[in-house]
């Protein structure tokens, strides 16, 4: 059945998830790697420390998955195992404060997104963080936008990732590096 786990020190390491499932990290660092998430998923981080996703061995995420930082303390790290994962989902970000959400920032790290979904800013927000989407692939040709309307966002796109549909991108701040639009 459905899952919902929150905890100070909450690890979760080559589980599988066929229902729903909200995980919630309210204290120190952690690492989490090797999971599959079957149903509709909600990862969130808060308090001290960041949160590594995908490593040391990534995740599958067959369902929408939505990543909320909770705070500004620290990131929330997407595939940082330098491997591939598959995005079969929607993915939606929300960051309430400083701090943002960075996908396949390690070496070798990279994501595809399935034909048919997208990557949107969810229903949170995202305030004054930054979003880094790095050696991220779209296959389909579904509109993309991020409109961040708080002050202090930075959207980073880089390391050949490639966008196959029309984007509309609007940020305080805008890098755009070794990337392809078709």
């Amino acid at each position: 059945g459905p899952v919902h786990f929150k905890a100070d020190s909450l690890t979760v390491n080559n589980t599988t998830f066929n229902n729903s499932a909200i995980l919630e990290k309210t204290g120190d660092q952690k690492n989490w790697g090797g999971n599959t998430f079957n149903g509709v998923t909600t990862i969130a981080r808060g308090g001290a420390g960041f949160l590594f996703l995908g490593y040391p061995s990534p995740d599958t995420y067959n369902n929408d998955v939505t990543f909320t930082n909770l705070d500004g303390d620290n990131h929330i790290y997407v595939n940082q195992g330098g491997a591939h994962t598959d995005f079969k989902g929607n993915i939606f970000v929300n960051a309430i404060g400083i701090r943002g959400i960075f996908f396949n920032l390690s070496t070798g790290s990279s994501s595809t997104l399935a034909v048919g979904k997208t990557i949107s800013v969810g229903t949170l927000g995202y305030a004054q963080a930054g979003l880094v989407l790095n050696s991220f692939t779209q296959l389909g040709a579904e509109p993309l936008e991020f409109l961040f309307t708080g002050i202090n966002q930075a959207l980073v796109i880089d390391g050949n990732s490639v966008f196959n549909g029309p984007v509309h991108f609007k940020a305080d701040s805008l890098t755009v590096n070794n990337t392809t639009f078709n």
